[in-house]
């Protein structure tokens, strides 16, 4: 009520419309979806010309959309309403079904192991088949090792990030699913998203590689990510990479947690972001096929600073 600036009787309204997802404690008790409050206030906010909050928004800010797939909350990301962290020992199969709403199987695919992410596209670019078969050619090419198995569901889904953002973005057009998905490609390309982990490993090379340090603080998780933590505690932690964790006022990410489980496998740092794309490809199918259900373009405006 106070977000909203509004009476019980309006949240009430909000409520039994659909607008803010509830939650029963029991008796008459309720909890009220947080996103959902704050994408209605972000709304009003930019109807009434608060354009600096609604600029924002683009940018760690608030809500611009509303999703049933995921949400983030301070203890992680929740699954249609499930815990991530809570999904960890499940098998990925269940994890896909869960966040699509049905049930399948990952067909028996043999793609030609990639090395790096740009190996990924030509599989993408040329898959006309069902999203569990491309997702069972990615999770194929990145040849992911059955200890891994952990770190797919904890990488599945992760709300609007920048690689999901323009999956849904080309999906909004009306675009197929393998371009939305070589969209997602793209973004998770950048080093400051799906290839961080690289920069970590770099870090334990040589020190000064760089002046900012790539694995540590994530702006949905200021006590720490709940992710990357799972990871830290559940397998050993090589020395190199325990004494730098050690060294940093942030807490470590999903980034620091994934560096650790490579190195733990034996596995060379340049695989991390082949399992990242393969399994956040279930996440970029879930999007963009809610994507599809909704009316008109994503297109969002930009403020012009170039007038004479």
């Amino acid at each position: 009520m106070a977000l909203l600036d509004v009476q019980a009787r309006t949240l009430y309204t909000y409520a039994s419309r659909g607008w803010v997802r509830t939650r029963k404690l029991g008796g008459r008790r309720k909890l009220y979806a947080r996103a959902d409050v704050e994408a209605l206030r972000a709304r009003a906010e930019a109807h009434a010309g608060h354009g600096a909050r609604a600029a924002s928004a683009l940018a760690w800010g608030e809500p611009v959309l509303t999703t049933d797939v995921s949400g983030i909350d301070p203890d992680g990301p929740y699954y249609r309403g499930v815990p991530a962290v809570d999904l960890v020992h499940e098998p990925f199969e269940r994890v896909i079904a869960l966040l699509w709403q049905e049930d399948g199987q990952l067909p028996a695919v043999d793609a030609p192991r990639a090395d790096a992410l740009s190996d990924l596209i030509p599989l993408v670019a040329g898959h006309d088949g069902d999203a569990w078969s491309l997702v069972a050619t990615l999770l194929s090419a990145a040849d992911v090792p059955e200890r891994a198995a952990p770190a797919l569901v904890l990488l599945a889904e992760h709300g609007l990030n920048a690689s999901t953002f323009a999956a849904r973005v080309v999906a909004s057009t009306g675009a197929p699913m393998s371009s939305c998905v070589l969209a997602g490609l793209a973004a998770l390309s950048g080093p400051r998203h799906g290839t961080a982990a690289l920069a970590l490993a770099a870090q334990l090379d040589d020190p000064d590689a760089q002046d900012v340090l790539a694995g540590f603080g994530h702006p949905m998780y200021p006590a720490g990510d709940p992710r990357g933590a799972w990871l830290l505690e559940s397998f050993p932690v090589d020395a190199g990479l325990q004494a730098l964790i050690d060294q940093q006022e942030q807490a470590p990410n999903i980034d620091a947690g994934l560096l650790a489980l490579a190195l733990h496998l034996g596995e060379p740092p340049t695989r991390i972001p082949l399992w990242f794309a393969a399994a956040r490809c279930v996440g970029w199918v879930a999007h963009v096929r809610e994507q599809w259900t909704r009316p008109g373009i994503l297109r969002p405006r930009a403020h012009y600073a170039g007038w004479r």
